[in-house]
């Protein structure tokens, strides 16, 4: 019943879905570029068309009132953001205790325009000894892409080109690229 919404939603925004998930197993889901509310819903979408279970953190606030139950069962994690301490730990002894997991999240921490990315992600994935999986909104092709792992090696400065090279000319809504993933 979900593919069939999934797919549904799909159709009715016109996107499309390029690429496969590797063999399911845990990894971390990078989606970029974050530049609008639209990345929730193509992103849940795309989730039930290909019948993957992935859980996915957000910020807290999503999660107040009568969202909060409806978020938590869509496989939403809270976090506030101001209070993260620990959280990527949290996460790291998860993935470990529950073979399978697969966490999404926006590495960008935010669908505004910010100087580099959060390096969570990386931590999580490299923390668990999994891989991380990049997809990306291209919003002007209306293709949500799914790319092969990238397994972290010796940091994220040695892996930030390889993970640039996947986004590099994907858009988010209203033309933007990815934040940088490093300081400039």
């Amino acid at each position: 019943m979900s593919q069939t919404l999934g797919r549904a939603i799909l159709v009715a925004l016109g996107w499309k879905i390029e690429g496969k998930v590797p063999s399911p197993q845990s990894c971390i889901i990078i989606g970029a570029p974050h530049t609008s509310n639209w990345d929730f819903v193509i992103a849940m979408a795309v989730r039930w068309a290909i019948g993957l279970d992935v859980r996915w953190i957000g910020k807290h606030t999503l999660f107040k009132g009568i969202a909060g139950p409806f978020m938590r069962f869509l496989g939403g994690i809270p976090i506030n953001r101001s209070q993260a301490e620990g959280f990527v730990d949290h996460v790291v002894e998860t993935l470990r205790t529950n073979p399978g997991l697969i966490i999404g999240l926006a590495p960008e921490g935010t669908r505004k325009p910010v100087p580099n990315w959060k390096s969570g992600f990386y931590r999580m994935a490299a923390g668990a000894n999994i891989p991380l999986l990049p997809i990306a909104f291209d919003y002007p092709s209306k293709t949500l892409h799914i790319g092969a792992f990238i397994y972290p090696t010796s940091g994220l400065e040695a892996d930030a080109p390889m993970i640039s090279a996947f986004y590099k000319d994907k858009r988010g809504k209203g033309g933007r690229g990815i934040s940088p993933i490093l300081p400039v």
